[in-house]
């Protein structure tokens, strides 16, 4: 074998006139580059959401932010794939269903957030502003205009699952609380 500072060229038999396609050399390795940097992405997206919910959500315990944690860090791993699936087989399928869904989950997270928790606007209208701007800014230098998208969709996702599993896990201990 002989190694070059780009590629590896197998030698050739001598007298042979074969020549290697140049579809198999050095492709390979930029061909699954989108769905690692969506993968990194998001598990790098989710824990640093997780770090900013743990600030609006103090009271909840140690244990169960963890919880809540892991299960956005796998949410995150699992829609990011889903979503590099469905840019494979249809990619206008996959760009309006980030837009409707991130429209009507922002929609919905604002209002959700503000009536059932008794949140600060300031802090609603500060986690839509982050979501929005930082994952669309930093996947805007890698990808191209579908991946803003994806990151838009993914984050607010992420914070959905969040949010609801842990005003779940907090109803379940007030009624512990009051049972005991």
């Amino acid at each position: 074998m002989r190694f070059t500072a780009f590629q590896i060229i197998p030698e050739l038999p001598r007298g042979s006139t074969d020549i290697i396609p140049p579809s198999t050399v050095g492709n390979s390795a930029f061909n699954n580059l989108p769905l690692f940097v969506d993968i990194y992405l998001s598990i790098y997206l989710s824990i640093y959401l997780s770090i900013y919910l743990s600030m609006c959500f103090k009271f909840l315990f140690l244990s169960i932010y963890l919880i809540c944690m892991y299960v956005s860090i796998y949410l995150s791993l699992f829609i990011s794939i889903c979503l590099s699936i469905c840019q494979s087989v249809h990619t206008y399928v996959s760009i309006y269903l980030s837009i409707y869904l991130s429209l009507f989950i922002s929609i919905y997270l604002s209002i959700y957030l503000s009536i059932h928790l008794y949140i600060n606007l300031f802090n609603v209208i500060y986690l839509s502003i982050y979501l929005s701007i930082y994952p669309s800014t930093v996947k805007f230098i890698y990808n191209e205009f579908f991946y803003l998208l994806s990151s838009i969709y993914l984050s607010s996702i992420i914070v959905i699952h969040t949010v609801i599993i842990s005003c779940y896990i907090e109803s379940f201990l007030e009624t512990v609380k009051i049972v005991f």
